[in-house]
């Protein structure tokens, strides 16, 4: 998490970020950065222990992270015998396919119910404690308006809290 730091430290912008980031390699399994600058330009980095790849937003501005590796050159790297893969891979497309849904102007009460989801396959909202495999916490950001939104706790039993930056 000192990488983090060191961005948030010396980096202005987006680019700074992944320029920084991008000159650094791990030491553990990988890591999943979401990077958003005051211009609102956002987006993730997959990171592995040597290799990354940088994924911006959809058309319609919405980007999110996940245990799983979703730029293509960075699939190879995922431990498809991890015992979280299928769950993650199972959230991954439940997630993008529930983003499609999203009606255009209803963003914010349509994520929280997105967040909130208990799809029988793949639920975004998780409660397998026996797995080890919980949604303690989920957030929204909303960098146009400098505030995001915070569910501490699992996202259908909370509200979410309101954070301004």
């Amino acid at each position: 998490m000192t990488l983090a730091r060191i961005v948030l430290q010396y980096c202005s912008d987006v680019d700074e970020a992944i320029a920084m980031i991008s000159r650094y390699n791990l030491i553990r399994l990988g890591l999943y950065f979401l990077l958003v600058d005051e211009t609102c330009k956002a987006c993730v980095i997959e990171k592995s222990i040597s290799h990354q790849g940088i994924r911006f937003t959809d058309k319609r501005g919405i980007i999110f992270a996940t245990n799983f590796y979703v730029v293509p050159k960075m699939a190879r790297f995922m431990d498809r015998k991890a015992f979280y893969y299928q769950n993650a891979l199972e959230r991954y497309v439940t997630l993008t396919g529930l983003l499609e849904t999203i009606p255009p102007g209803d963003d914010l009460v349509a994520m929280k119910e997105l967040l909130r989801n208990h799809n029988p396959i793949g639920p975004i909202c998780a409660h397998f404690e026996e797995l080890g495999m919980c949604s303690y916490y989920a957030y929204i950001v909303i960098p146009r308006e400098r505030k995001f939104l915070v569910a501490d706790g699992y996202p259908c039993e909370v509200e979410f809290c309101e954070f301004q930056i």
